[in-house]
């Protein structure tokens, strides 16, 4: 088939990630919160589900 670029279409997309760097995990939930209550189409809030969970927060242990 032909594509018009190498993503998928909007309507195929059903996840998605995105990191970042924060001080506390209460301004991860801040920012979380404020992305789910963004403007979707017609401008009318997401609503989304959204995941919040430690990234990297410690070195990993490695036990043998």
């Amino acid at each position: 088939p032909v594509t018009d670029g190498p993503f998928a279409e909007t309507k195929d997309l059903i996840a998605g990630w995105m990191v970042i760097d924060v001080e506390t995990r209460e301004r991860a939930l801040q920012l979380a919160g404020e992305l789910s209550a963004a403007p979707g189409a017609g401008g009318k809030p997401i609503h989304e589900w959204l995941e919040v969970r430690p990234f990297l927060a410690e070195p990993p242990t490695i036990t043998e």
